[in-house]
């Protein structure tokens, strides 16, 4: 099969990529029926609840398929109905699910990625109206995954956190609900390092990541949080214990680059 050009990325309005996706006899990762859709919105916005009619309005608008250069002769262009067939049916796919707090107000995201022969696709939405679907060599994984990820640069003055410190997760999940409920004072009996680290990780959090990889029947997940020195991966540790330590997007990408890479030369992964 011939590859598409690469890279490329169009943005889509949710009528536009319904329509995409029946053309190119492919499920969408997301959900567009009426009663998922005010669900979605409400996800990726934080908004109230949204209207049942809002993909029955979505699919009353005009037809951009064409203008965007996405149809032949009335039938989806090759490499976009490719890109569709793989974010839907690859062997590898990935989910980040982000929000994060910016200037503006909070910033939610998600997108897909779906790895085939030779291709990488990507479906990213931060309203559930526009969405952006990409199509690109696998070679490029770790810098579109990056460039997904790449809200601000850090904060010279730092967040307060250390740059790496463990503790038992019970502690980590109560410490931060106290903190959100204002009573520090329990987290007097604490050691001084992680008691500071718990309060500067709930008062000072940005944004939060999860990750959700799946392939062969396996799914692997790991969070990441925002602060204004850049991210933070949290990750299980041994002895029912959690590892918190500052980390570069490209860690993301280079956990699943060697998959991505079976994937897309059509290996086991």
């Amino acid at each position: 099969m011939q590859l598409p050009e690469l890279p490329r990325r169009v943005v889509l309005t949710l009528a536009d990529l319904v329509r995409a996706a029946h053309l190119a006899d492919a499920p969408l990762p997301l959900r567009v029926d009426a009663s998922a859709s005010g669900q979605l919105a409400d996800r990726l916005r934080g908004a109230s609840p949204s209207s049942r009619d809002d993909v029955r309005r979505a699919l009353g608008e005009p037809d951009h398929l064409g203008e965007l250069g996405l149809l032949d002769d009335g039938d989806l262009v090759p490499e976009a109905a490719l890109a569709l067939r793989v974010l839907a049916g690859g062997s590898l796919t990935v989910r980040l699910d982000l929000v994060a707090r910016r200037r503006g107000g909070v910033v939610p995201l998600r997108a897909w990625f779906g790895v085939g022969p030779g291709l990488v696709a990507q479906l990213s939405t931060s309203s559930g109206r526009d969405l952006e679907l990409a199509w690109f060599a696998p070679e490029l994984w770790t810098s579109q995954l990056v460039r997904t990820l790449a809200f601000s640069r850090p904060a010279p003055s730092g967040s307060g956190l250390p740059e790496s410190v463990s503790m038992p997760s019970e502690d980590l999940v109560a410490g931060c609900a106290a903190v959100r409920a204002g009573r520090t004072d329990v987290l007097g009996a604490w050691s001084p390092r992680h008691a500071a680290a718990v309060t500067a990780l709930e008062a000072t959090c940005r944004g939060r990541l999860r990750v959700l990889v799946r392939g062969r029947g396996r799914a692997a997940v790991t969070s990441w949080v925002l602060h204004d020195d850049g991210w933070r991966e949290l990750r299980p540790g041994p002895a029912a214990t959690v590892r918190l330590r500052r980390r570069d997007p490209r860690v993301i990408a280079s956990w699943l680059a060697p998959a991505v890479a079976r994937a897309a030369a059509g290996g086991p992964r």
